[in-house]
């Protein structure tokens, strides 16, 4: 909405039938939208149209995320940090007294939530864990099953 709102003529004459420019931006759901832009049809304003239909397009072209288990439409997923393998988390377990340490694997099952996740510890400190998410891929080695600390 911000770039398209920086190519708009920024007059805010109303002529498209909104009070401003930026909330022509904000409205702005498609390219035959423009044509209520009398201004940007101007010479001096030559590429622009093109440009905002440009961003239209890229936004447009977002694939829906569904969910695994539920099948349904999620409206943001989680991803790692940029050079960490899994998301990262900060923990305030139920149990303080379990003593987690860096590199320990424990599971946990957030409140109202179906799936149980596996971690590993990044650190603990003042009762706050701090985990890399991990699969239960070492379940299949025939190690034992991690700790549950009960979040």
């Amino acid at each position: 909405m911000l770039q398209i709102e920086k190519l708009l003529p920024g007059y805010n004459c109303g002529e498209c039938g909104l009070s401003s420019c930026r909330e022509f931006a904000v409205k702005l759901v498609d390219v035959a939208g423009l044509d209520r832009c009398t201004i940007l049809k101007q010479e001096r304003f030559l590429g622009r149209a093109e440009q905002i239909a440009g961003l239209l397009a890229c936004s447009e072209k977002t694939e829906d995320i569904i969910g695994v288990l539920d099948g349904l439409r999620a409206e943001f997923a989680l991803a790692p940090l940029p050079g960490e393998p899994s998301c990262r988390e900060d923990l305030h377990p139920f149990n303080p007294e379990a003593h987690l340490k860096e590199g320990d694997i424990f599971r946990y099952r957030l409140l109202g939530r179906p799936i149980t996740h596996f971690a590993k510890v990044l650190k603990n400190k003042q009762g706050i864990v701090t985990v890399h998410l991990v699969g239960p891929g070492h379940l299949l080695q025939g190690l034992p099953a991690p700790e549950d600390i009960g979040l």
